[in-house]
């Protein structure tokens, strides 16, 4: 039987690459690494299997990958979480499979949503500030613990957060992305939150979902995070919204732009806290190491035709 033929799409610079080999190595898989579209083409109509990932270079949109493979392409794994850019029509409608890096992350994630809601409850800028500035002037602070979270997108990352919020004493609120639910049930939910999280996939469901009108349903107390993806929220309806203080603030770590051009008004806000889309860059475990590791855990179990662990629902996108 003939080796299965593994493609990597991904740039000659990926860290990943060492433990793809040796992956392919250890399972006598013929790896065929492309990152042009004329390596690609060549490679495409022979791969059974095609790892994906857009890091660390202009890797070409799956969109132009797709009608170069062949039938013979059985599963496709993305190395990142967000499979929004990844699923074209014409995979969605295949019998191809298609897993991803989904619950790999989600702690740090979750950490950073904390450390978004103490930077204004504890006035961290402030404190920096009056650090810099060798100034001692005493002010009062919020605390988390009674503090309502909502979170709108109850995934492996909307569970993470819960969890975290619920250790500081807050009132977990979650609703999923797919509950139906009117505009009127929508703002009189988001009416009651002092922090709304977005933990949310790209879809076209969720796409600009908290808009104008949403922002304007929040408490003018309340703060926003986003770790799920920046289209779920208009970016320039946020702008507005912290512009004019009927928001308190938001801690981001995705953008509808990345990277965030550098006269975005975001740069200059004082209620906006940027993450350059690194929250889940961790040391210790590395990402790489933890990003890798799904990928290694999914191909057992297609060599073995055990149950992929994070198989992607093409229909509902994530």
């Amino acid at each position: 039987m003939p080796a299965l033929r593994l493609l990597a799409i991904c740039s000659p610079q990926f860290p990943g690459l060492p433990r793809l080999r040796a992956e392919s190595e250890a399972h006598q898989l013929d790896l065929i690494v492309a990152h042009d579209l004329a390596g690609i083409a060549e490679a495409a109509p022979r791969a059974d299997v095609i790892f994906y990932t857009a890091l660390a270079g202009a890797t070409p949109p799956f969109a132009q990958v797709w009608p170069l493979t062949s039938p013979a392409l059985r599963w496709v794994h993305s190395f990142e979480a967000g499979v929004d850019r990844l699923l074209t029509p014409g995979l969605i409608a295949s019998p191809v499979l298609v897993t991803n890096a989904r619950g790999v992350y989600v702690e740090s994630l979750a950490e950073f949503v904390i450390y978004g809601v103490l930077h204004f409850c504890k006035q961290g800028r402030r404190m920096a500030e009056q650090q810099h500035q060798a100034q001692w002037r005493q002010f009062e602070v919020e605390t988390l613990r009674g503090k309502r979270m909502g979170i709108l997108g109850y995934g492996t990352i909307g569970q993470a957060c819960g969890r975290a919020g619920t250790a500081f004493g807050m009132e977990i609120d979650p609703v999923r992305h797919r509950d139906r639910f009117s505009p009127a049930d929508l703002h009189a939910w988001l009416g009651r939150l002092d922090v709304l999280v977005a933990a949310a996939p790209r879809t076209p469901e969720t796409w600009h979902l908290i808009g104008t009108q949403e922002l304007a349903a929040l408490k003018p107390t309340a703060l926003i995070v986003n770790v799920g993806r920046g289209e779920v929220i208009e970016e320039a309806a946020l702008v507005a919204a912290l512009q004019a203080h009927t928001v308190a603030g938001a801690a981001l770590d995705v953008f509808e732009t990345e990277p965030l051009p550098p006269e975005h008004p975001y740069w200059r806000m004082d209620n906006v806290l940027i993450s350059p889309h690194c929250t889940d860059r961790t040391l210790n475990p590395h990402w790489i190491d933890l990003g890798m590791n799904a990928f290694a855990d999914n191909l057992q179990c297609f060599l073995h035709g055990r149950p992929f662990f994070s198989l992607v629902d093409k229909q509902a996108g994530y």
